[in-house]
């Protein structure tokens, strides 16, 4: 089967919102107008489908077919898709700020994985504060090549040194404290607001 892995990854961006299921009936319909596959009815009902769930049952039942697994590894499947992601971002064709959202709903779709939780974190930090960009791109280099190198979540979870992970965190380095949450610029409004009623009150009690 040609470009079976084009539909895994256009499945897998269905599967975190950033892309619809339109997409893998458009890739059934070029394989046909191609005259690939022109014999696998699955591919002809995927190309000829109008509802979703119909779409997605076909989809999934392709990728088993093709890949050779009774029952799809969504784990496997999205750590290729962030090696992938990674190549992406070197030549420049997402943003941190759009790899955020791809990266979360990634995250949240694998019901957060310890080996993501890092690059997550990172990446949502280096949106607001510039001393976290070189440690995201330092465990998205990690990830993304541990996850080109195997062959399976087995393997993944075998290589994967947590340690690692961890020494790619900037917390406590060149972070002051309240950076650390994404809305400190609120935290700080308020102690200011909080500042200027103390020495209102303070004025009122010593003048009255």
């Amino acid at each position: 089967m040609t470009n079976i892995n084009e539909l895994r990854d256009l499945f897998i961006q269905y599967k975190i919102e950033y892309a619809s299921i339109d997409s893998c009936i458009n890739w059934a319909e070029e394989r046909l107008a191609n005259k690939e596959e022109a014999d696998d009815q699955d591919i002809i009902q995927l190309a000829g489908t109008t509802k979703w769930e119909d779409a997605e049952k076909l989809v999934v039942k392709i990728l088993e077919k093709y890949l050779g697994s009774n029952e799809i590894n969504y784990e496997f499947y999205f750590g290729k898709y962030i090696a992938k992601l990674y190549d992406m971002y070197g030549d420049e064709k997402y943003t941190i700020d759009e790899l955020e959202v791809i990266l979360n709903n990634i995250f949240v779709e694998l019901g957060y994985p310890f080996w993501l939780q890092r690059l997550s974190n990172n990446c949502e930090l280096s949106t607001d504060i510039i001393d976290y960009v070189e440690p995201f791109e330092k465990e998205f280099e990690y990830i993304a090549g541990l996850w080109r190198s195997v062959n399976s979540l087995d393997e993944f979870n075998q290589k994967y040194d947590y340690e690692i992970s961890e020494s790619h965190d900037a917390k406590m380095k060149t972070i002051p404290i309240f950076y650390y949450d994404k809305y400190y610029n609120v935290i700080w409004f308020l102690i200011i607001i909080a500042i200027i009623l103390g020495i209102t009150l303070i004025k009122e009690f010593f003048y009255k």
